[in-house]
């Protein structure tokens, strides 16, 4: 905000100063104003943890703590918390009070209660819509990808889709071409939609937009990306 404005400046000025060692932490890496600090620090990029390195940590906990949770129920507390391993500790004790025992469905059941709700950037919506766990998520649950920056996701996947081998491609280049037609055809849709949303203010039409430009082109082309996300 305004309010912040110089406190980068003075920031930087602070590094090259001091003897003391510094501390910066981010969550938008991609943040213009981090691109400026960057230059300044080491840049250690950190990822969340996999579902299995969690759950073999908290198995001990649920453990030690007498409760009749199996991995696969585990599991599905883990991805309701994404992978927030402080929200899952805290769901486990708050359910831990009504009972010692939480069956898979019960598990299931609030996980959509408590999901949390993470914003995505271009970047890792990216990274995630060509990839296979998106085969096991509903329509809307695929469309949700596109909102998380609709400005921004669909630039993005109209730029790096030629860079994915698509899985329905099965090694030939005829296959391939074709889920690359397919990814064309459906961007080429979204843009005329686009034009009317901008020009004429129509944004009840932003979902038929989520599905041309980012559900449709990534279905056909999901599968390996072979390089880094371009943009």
């Amino acid at each position: 905000g305004n309010e912040d404005r110089g406190g980068m400046q003075e920031l930087v000025g602070l590094i090259k100063n001091t003897r003391i060692p510094i501390i910066c932490m981010c969550n938008d890496r991609n943040s213009p104003k981090i691109r400026t600090l960057a230059n300044y620090c080491l840049d250690l990029r950190f990822q969340k943890p996999r579902i299995e390195q969690i759950r073999g940590a908290l198995m001990s906990v649920v453990f030690k703590e007498g409760l009749d949770i199996k991995p696969p129920t585990l599991d599905q507390i883990i991805m309701a918390a994404n992978n927030d391993i402080r929200q899952v500790l805290h769901h486990l004790y708050i359910w831990s009070i009504r009972g010692k025992s939480l069956t898979y469905d019960e598990a299931k059941e609030e996980g959509k209660k408590s999901k949390k709700y993470t914003k995505l950037n271009p970047f890792e919506v990216t990274r995630k819509v060509f990839s296979s766990e998106m085969d096991s998520l509903s329509l809307n649950e695929q469309q949700e990808m596109f909102f998380h920056d609709y400005s921004m996701v669909p630039l993005f996947v109209q730029e790096n889709y030629p860079s994915v081998t698509p899985n329905a491609g099965r090694g030939s280049i005829s296959a391939t071409l074709d889920c690359l037609s397919q990814a064309a055809e459906s961007i080429s849709q979204a843009d005329l939609v686009e034009r009317q949303i901008r020009s004429k203010q129509r944004w009840g039409l932003l979902p038929l937009q989520g599905m041309l430009s980012t559900v449709i082109p990534t279905k056909a082309m999901r599968g390996g990306m072979s390089s880094m996300i371009n943009f």
